[in-house]
């Protein structure tokens, strides 16, 4: 009998038959149903516009800009999209924490072309400098900039004209730059062209009207129109000139551009802007640097039989490099033909070869 006992073992192994129950995991597989996500993302993308801060600019102190953030449809043009949002200004809320938009007498774009990593960007309106070097161009220059495949951004006028129409780096319109600010002049100019209204007082000669001939005679006081001529002297009211700096990375010869009052001392108006330093957009977005070999300034500048000499101010010193101060300074006196060499001397008024048809720097500018 104990051995009938034993059959209940038998019942065990049909407890074993149970693990089937295992093949509940194949229902994991719809797990690939995950992948409706992916389309309610690009419905709506979200994107940076970039505006300035107004207590910032006024103090003059930089990061000027700050930006705020806009909901945009994902099929549309998002690069046209942000700048369409810029033009529109600030939102109130951002308004009331001192976001700005500069747009320097532009009132928007009339085309924007992407090609090659390369954003063009036409401005309408008329362009108004103001005089500092944080201006529309670089705020554009940041909104198109946030995109991957936009590397450089040429900014246009209304004439469609830019200071830099080839090559790689960033260009904006010439009226953009801080030193150029006649714009209105100009316009000024046509006021002389309103002059022969004046001439048009012999009209009263009409009462005379017995003696017409004599009326006859101020028509040819409208000859007078030659006084358009002025419009020749509208363009050299100012003059564009090249300052020559340096690119930091490599040491290459850069030039900017400058606008001179045709009465200026063009020599001595490039030293000054030389010593004032390459503008925001040129330091910030082209790398540009100006060597000073510990020089301030220069106190003198004398320009006798082709030969210019420049008396710098400050501690003159090379520091053992072969690339001073001294090779920017010949390059942009030289633009002018009325220079052929260039006499550097130091802050005691020495220099190495005083005399003679040469240049000379002195000998705290050797190596």
């Amino acid at each position: 009998t104990p051995t009938a006992t034993r059959t209940p073992t038998s019942t065990r192994t049909s407890t074993r038959t149970f693990t089937p129950t295992k093949t509940r995991t194949p229902s994991r597989t719809p797990t690939p149903t995950r992948t409706s996500r992916a389309t309610a993302t690009p419905l709506y993308y979200k994107v940076k516009v970039y505006f300035a801060k107004r207590t910032r600019l006024d103090a003059n102190n930089p990061p000027f800009e700050v930006f705020g953030e806009r909901w945009l449809v994902a099929s549309s043009n998002l690069p046209e999209g942000v700048l369409k949002e810029y033009f529109k200004g600030p939102g109130l809320t951002e308004k009331s924490r001192g976001y700005v938009a500069l747009y320097n007498g532009f009132t928007g774009f009339s085309r924007l072309e992407i090609s090659d990593g390369v954003a063009y960007v036409f401005l309408s309106g008329a362009c108004v400098p103001s005089g500092k070097d944080f201006t529309i161009a670089d705020l554009l220059i940041l909104n198109l900039k946030q995109f991957s495949n936009i590397q450089v951004v040429k900014i246009y006028d209304q004439f469609g004209q830019t200071r830099s129409l080839s090559g790689r780096g960033d260009s904006e319109p010439a009226c953009l730059d801080p030193s150029f600010t006649p714009t209105l002049t100009p316009s000024l100019t046509l006021t002389p062209s309103r002059t022969p209204t004046v001439t048009r007082t012999p009209t009263p000669t009409r009462t005379p009207t017995s003696t017409r001939t004599p009326t006859k005679t101020p028509t040819a006081s409208r000859t007078p129109t030659t006084t358009r001529t002025p419009r020749p002297t509208a363009t050299p009211l100012y003059t564009l000139v090249n300052v020559h700096f340096v690119q930091k990375n490599t040491l290459a010869d850069v030039i900017g551009k400058r606008w001179a009052s045709s009465s200026a001392d063009f020599p001595k108006f490039v030293l000054d802007e030389y010593f004032k330093g390459p503008g925001l957009t040129e330091k910030n977005t082209y790398g540009w640097i100006a060597i000073y070999s510990g020089a301030t300034g220069y106190s003198k500048l004398e320009i006798a039989d082709g030969i210019a000499r420049v008396y710098l101010t400050g501690k003159c010193d090379s520091g053992g490099s072969t690339f001073t101060i001294a090779g920017p300074l010949m390059k942009n006196l030289k633009q002018f033909s009325a220079i052929q060499f260039v006499k550097i001397y130091d802050e005691n008024g020495d220099t190495e070869n005083p005399d003679g048809q040469s240049d000379s720097i002195p000998a705290c500018l050797e190596p």
